[in-house]
């Protein structure tokens, strides 16, 4: 999780289930090619968190998080549906800076979420 995503409000997650029409399978199958990136990094699991659990997390009385739905589509499949953003509230990240500890939290407490999660998908 890069730092400049969460900061910019592009951090990518995508949803399951039937309200966005995708499943598990057909995930991999779309992400499968962007699962190795140009410096040869791979990924080789799928983690999952509730948005429930992300949109509740407060900090300094402030709601920490929002999960945006992507609302701009191709047919190319660069963009769907299922895809949104993690972002950091408005309101919030507008009392803190990224170079904050505030800041720092907010990244580790996502990492910490996923982390504890079992992996949904793992390459054999």
């Amino acid at each position: 999780m890069t730092a400049s995503h969460l900061w910019d409000g592009q951090l990518s997650v995508w949803r399951l289930g039937e309200k966005v029409s995708l499943k598990l399978e057909d995930l991999i199958d779309l992400l499968e090619p962007m699962m190795i990136r140009s410096d040869g990094e791979k990924f080789d699991q799928l983690r999952s968190a509730s948005v429930s659990a992300i949109r509740s997390y407060e900090i300094n009385d402030e709601r920490g998080f929002s999960v945006l739905d992507e609302c701009d589509l191709d047919d190319a499949g660069a963009k769907h549906g299922a895809h949104a953003h993690i972002a950091i509230c408005e309101r919030l990240k507008g009392q803190i800076s990224r170079d904050d500890e505030v800041f720092a939290g907010l990244q580790e407490w996502l990492k910490l979420l996923f982390e504890e999660s079992s992996p949904v998908w793992q390459r054999a």
